[in-house]
Parts: structure tokens; sequence; C-alpha cells
């Protein structure tokens, strides 16, 4: 199965000790699909950078390994014109920031699903099909926050996949 998954749902990996964040435990399976390969990423470019902004400004201790760990899972990125253009013609019609539509324009592109913890946007693009809500997300494992992912915890796990 392939998914795009937006930095909304990919932050809940990095950020655990903020206990408001609802729907951690979706947020960790998909982690453990995509380490156990029973799911492959297709991301846009700007899913790295996106991401590292965000932990250099909350946890800028630790961003640098954290942002390791995103390069080491197996990814498909996917930079070409078509997405970009379709970003855009969904931000205009959208009236929305290009930076949430170009993970849709992907998965679009690319016939797949684009889940999503951005209740704004979601509300705004789900006419538009290939989104869901990571709250209506149901994956085989939903479990809370396991103690390896926590911040500087000795038992984090290391990535084992390269990307490609």
């Amino acid at each position: 199965m392939r998914l795009v998954l937006d930095a909304s749902v990919c932050l809940k990996w990095f950020l655990p000790e903020h206990a408001h964040e609802p729907d951690r435990g979706s947020a960790f399976a998909l982690l453990e699909d995509v380490r156990s390969e029973k799911i492959r990423l297709i991301q846009p470019p700007v899913w790295h950078s996106e991401i590292a902004a965000v932990l250099v400004r909350m946890l800028p201790r630790h961003a640098q390994q954290m942002i390791d760990e995103l390069f080491h899972l197996s990814i498909d990125i996917d930079a070409g014109e078509i997405i970009l253009r379709s970003a855009v013609n969904l931000a205009s019609r959208l009236d929305h920031h290009l930076f949430d539509t170009i993970y849709h324009a992907v998965a679009i592109e690319h016939a797949t699903t684009l889940v999503t913890a951005d209740t704004r946007y979601y509300r705004k693009a789900q006419s538009l099909g290939h989104i869901t809500l990571l709250s209506q997300w149901r994956s085989t494992r939903i479990s809370e926050t396991p103690e390896k992912y926590t911040v500087g915890a000795s038992k984090r796990r290391a990535p084992r996949q390269t990307r490609r």
C-alpha cells in the first residue's frame, strides 16, 4: 500500500511529550507499518524541510538526530513539475497554503491517499478525494506512544531502512 503523510502526522512521531496531541497511537502505527514495509511512502520534496523547521524550533538539541531518522526511512520523493502545477491549482481553488496542497497533489497524482491531522485543510479538500484524517485512519496496530520513541530515551530504535 502507498500513502502520503503530511507533516502534521509525522511530527507526532517526534513530539510525544505533547500529551495533548490526539491520535498519536495512529501516527505511531503508521510509522511501524512504514518500517515494516506494509506501507510505502511517496512524499513531496518539502516533507523533510517542513518537519525539520518545526523540530529545530521546538527541540533544537535533538533535531539533527530526528532528521537523520527521517532520512533512514524508505520513501520515494516526487519532485516533478506536474506535482507543483497541481499543488498550485489546488492552492488557488481551495484558497489554501501551497505547502499543504503539495502533499495532496502527490496523493492525487499517484492515485493514493493523503493522511493528515490538519482538520482545517481536510474540511476544505475532502470533496476532492484522496484524503483522510489521521483520526479516521485504521491500522492493524494502534497503540499508545511506545517508550522507544521518546526524545532522548536510551531505547530509541534505530531506523533499519534506507532511503531510495
